[in-house]
């Protein structure tokens, strides 16, 4: 019996000393300098491209801000009996607003 408990404990001490020699980190893997490469001219490709967006962002506010200022002209020269609508040619015009129905249901 004492020879059977000797040959667990050499065959556990076995399991647990080939287990600790198992988990030794691996070396990290080397990146090619085509990968590198690659990723560098897509990182830089987003960065333009993300510059080029908010370069077109703020050409938007900016355009934006000038349309609502010439809409805001051109409603302040139509006046309170006229609205501000684009002509069947595609001009802007003042147009009479419509009446509000009277009639009560």
């Amino acid at each position: 019996m004492k020879r059977i408990v000797q040959v667990i404990a050499l065959f556990a001490l076995g399991l647990l000393i080939g287990s600790v020699s198992a988990q030794q980190p691996k070396p990290a893997p080397v990146v090619p300098d085509g990968l590198q490469a690659r990723f560098w001219k897509a990182q830089a490709a987003v960065q333009a491209d993300r510059s080029a967006v908010q370069a077109a962002n703020d050409s938007f506010a900016r355009d934006q801000g000038q349309l609502q200022a010439v809409v805001k002209e051109l409603t302040d020269l139509c006046g309170k009996d006229f609205e501000p609508q684009m002509s069947p040619k595609g001009d802007p015009a003042c147009v009479a607003k419509p009446v509000p129905s009277t009639k009560k249901p």
